[in-house]
């Protein structure tokens, strides 16, 4: 296994444990961005698209899951530095997350308060209504 160095030293666990987070959310993301973009596009297309990005999100979700398996074998930090450090990523994690959904939901208000309803996702043409 080849080391992987941040400008602190070695990699270790709590950040490996981050970015396979990371991955995964790329992958749910990737699926949920895939399905709403076939609106509107040729069936041939439309039914290609879900197929490539479900490959890119199962690439992510594999990647995770090794890098999660992997973490074991990496170093834990100490001290009380690194309990800081790792306290302040966890609050600036929460408040990103937090932001995002604030500024998503206040978008959504002002579509709908708009009456451009055309921006939300609709049925598909080819379900079965």
């Amino acid at each position: 296994m080849t080391q992987t160095r941040d400008e602190t030293g070695t990699l270790t666990q709590p950040v490996a444990r981050f970015v396979a987070l990371g991955l995964f959310l790329m992958a749910f993301f990737t699926i949920l961005w895939a399905s709403w973009s076939i609106y509107g596009l040729p069936l041939m297309i439309a039914g290609t698209l879900p197929v490539i990005f479900a490959t890119f999100a199962a690439v992510f979700v594999i990647n995770s899951v090794q890098l999660i398996k992997s973490a074991s074998r990496l170093p834990v930090p100490s001290g009380e530095e690194a309990k800081r450090r790792g306290r302040a990523l966890q609050i600036g994690l929460g408040v990103t997350f937090a932001t995002d959904g604030v500024i998503i939901a206040l978008v959504c208000a002002l579509v709908a308060i708009s009456g451009a309803y055309d921006y939300f996702a609709r049925q598909s043409r080819w379900s079965s209504a």
